[in-house]
């Protein structure tokens, strides 16, 4: 009868444990998930405005451009300021399929307009009731007490199980998540790289003629405004080399720098 009741115990127990811990692990998962797709999203939406800004330094239509690679349901958002382009697309951040109010995410991308060109549960406890007790030889006594202290003791040890097996899946849970996103953050780095490099690129041909001081000063205030840093920048002819890098920090005292490079040559035809 002992053993029974400190077993249904010790399962109670467990099940307490991990109906306690469970949502709290199911939570956590959920924020990883919405943040992998965050980051999708968002790469999604630099590419997006990325095309938009292009299509409008062209002379083309910007919203159709950005809208045809935008994530579902984005919003492009194009204005030309002087000589330069600026396209933002912002859209909705989705977990498991259902979009989540209030939180979006956005990318911008600057372009220069091209000459001659016309954006967890309580456990109920059960209640021992009272033995009736009679006298028995004091060496089964000690026995017994020797042996329920045992039991209550593995039953002790036991009643955390739950607890550290919910531990153990969410320090995975968030290795995982550390891990995917300094991997997304570099992703997303490079992919900024590119767009600054291109632009940059792009802006410094416009100029090419002017020379190399005034094209390669072009060029480094597009890839600045495309959130990059000009590393090196010169003229082939008239074509315009640039070298672009975008440092990023996905976790304190962990910096990564993604360098991207591109060239263009002035306008034909």
């Amino acid at each position: 009868m002992i053993r029974r009741r400190l077993a249904g115990r010790d399962r109670g127990s467990f099940t307490a444990e991990l109906a306690a811990g469970l949502p709290a692990l199911l939570l956590l998962l959920f924020v990883g998930l919405t943040a992998v797709n965050a980051v999708g999203v968002r790469a999604g939406c630099l590419h997006a405005a990325r095309e938009a800004a292009l299509a409008v330094s062209r002379g083309g239509d910007g919203g159709s451009a950005g809208s045809r690679s935008a994530p579902p349901g984005a919003d492009v958002s194009v204005s030309v300021e002087g000589e330069q382009v600026r396209a933002t697309v912002r859209a909705p951040v989705r977990a498991l399929g259902t979009r989540l109010p209030r939180l979006s995410v956005s990318a911008t991308a600057v372009a220069a307009v091209e000459p001659g060109a016309p954006g967890g549960r309580a456990m109920s406890r059960r209640s021992a009731g009272r033995e009736t007790r009679r006298p028995i030889d004091s060496r089964a006594t000690r026995a017994t007490a020797r042996c329920l202290g045992a039991r209550r003791a593995g039953a002790d040890a036991q009643r955390g199980g739950a607890t550290v097996l919910l531990l153990a899946a969410g320090l995975v849970f968030v290795l995982f998540g550390v891990f995917g996103a300094a991997v997304a953050a570099a992703q997303m780095a490079r992919q900024r790289a590119g767009v600054a490099a291109d632009f940059g690129a792009l802006a410094g041909a416009g100029r090419a003629i002017e020379g190399e001081s005034v094209a390669c000063a072009r060029a480094a205030d597009l890839v600045a405004r495309n959130g990059g840093e000009l590393v090196s920048c010169r003229l082939d002819g008239l074509d315009v080399l640039v070298t672009a890098e975008v440092t990023v920090a996905p976790l304190p005292g962990l910096v990564r720098v993604a360098t991207a490079g591109a060239r263009a040559g002035p306008v034909t035809g």
